[in-house]
């Protein structure tokens, strides 16, 4: 539902905001987008509810230590409080490689990186394929659909891979993700080289590619949290 959620949002809003630049300017766009921030941080301080938060690596706090105020206490309590960041880090990037390499299903993880990773080589790629010289007004519009095609494929994709995947049988999950949706977005990426100079080709086979990102996103995300213990 919250991947429906986001494509049905990418679908609207990129058609919106592409032909919004494009009559009103990009200034628009960014105060309109300053302002659903503003709105999304107001409904956020209104979430209720019992939050399991990992209390095994608070942050040390200075106004609970009892020590005597010192010089030597205050560098201490400041060297502590600036080094604890990158401590927690590196404590559990290694708990992380510990954990996927004694798992059993470590190189599964990648399955999702794949599809993450995708994305933001296809950003710049958009721009490039929807730039018209001289016409910052045609440019918006056509970034704009072209999110919209990536946002359709975006909600198609999950629902098509459904039919045949049981959450219950993990086997399937993997499946679709490397026999269904490896092959989908290799397919879109082939058709988006062959035919550089077409807008609908580019339109067409951005939504294939996403079509195919989407199943291996969200399966490869149920995949995990089937397999990862819970705790």
């Amino acid at each position: 539902i919250n991947y429906m959620a986001w494509s049905i949002m990418r679908i609207s809003g990129s058609l919106v905001a592409g032909y919004s630049s494009a009559y009103t300017g990009v200034g628009f766009c960014f105060l309109v987008d300053i302002v659903t921030y503003f709105i999304s941080a107001i409904v956020m301080c209104f979430l209720q509810g019992n939050f399991c938060v990992n209390e095994r690596i608070a942050m040390p706090d200075p106004i609970l230590d009892k020590r005597p105020s010192t010089i030597r206490h205050h560098i201490s309590t400041l060297a502590r409080t600036c080094l604890w960041p990158v401590a927690s880090f590196c404590s559990l990037t290694f708990e992380l490689i510990k954990y996927l390499y004694s798992c059993g299903f470590g190189m599964l993880v990648f399955l999702r990186t794949t599809g993450t990773i995708i994305w933001g080589w296809a950003g710049i790629l958009n721009v490039a394929y929807t730039h018209v010289d001289g016409d910052e007004e045609a440019t918006s519009q056509r970034l704009g659909i072209v999110m919209s095609f990536l946002g359709l494929g975006c909600l198609v994709g999950p629902i098509v891979a459904n039919y045949w995947t049981d959450v219950n049988r993990v086997v399937t999950l993997q499946s679709v993700c490397i026999r269904a949706a490896l092959p989908i977005m290799t397919l879109g990426w082939i058709g988006i080289v062959i035919v550089p100079g077409s807008f609908d080709a580019v339109c067409y086979f951005s939504a294939l590619r996403a079509f195919g990102a989407s199943i291996l996103i969200t399966n490869s995300q149920l995949l995990l949290q089937r397999l990862v213990d819970k705790h």
